[in-house]
């Protein structure tokens, strides 16, 4: 994706196993001219794998950006996680992120 189809970015605190420790990820947004759905890019700003947190991760991005405005990611968002250069689809089966896995995406 082109940095000119940015929409929006934001950085997100998160939890992770120590409650001594932030976690902090870069989430940029991207227009919905690919497929209808939002894009969501997730970067790790900390030393924490995104993949490791990723739960935690889709409820702050579910709380502190998408509530407000009547989007369910499960529904409407295609979230990918960039983490050592490569990235990989988040795949929701069901209602939030009670239920995932990850695919390898070989071009983004």
């Amino acid at each position: 994706m082109d940095e000119k189809d940015i929409v929006y970015e934001r950085e997100l605190l998160f939890s992770t196993n120590d409650p001594n420790e932030i976690g902090v990820v870069r989430v940029r947004l991207y227009s919905t001219k690919r497929n209808k759905k939002i894009v969501a890019v997730v970067e790790s700003k900390s030393e924490h794998n995104p993949k490791e947190y990723i739960e935690s991760i889709l409820q702050s991005m579910e709380i502190e950006m998408f509530k407000r405005i009547n989007v369910k990611i499960s529904e409407n968002v295609d979230v990918i996680v960039r983490y050592d250069n490569e990235y990989f689809k988040v795949i929701l089966s069901g209602e939030g992120a009670a239920s995932f896995h990850f695919e390898g995406l070989k071009d983004f």
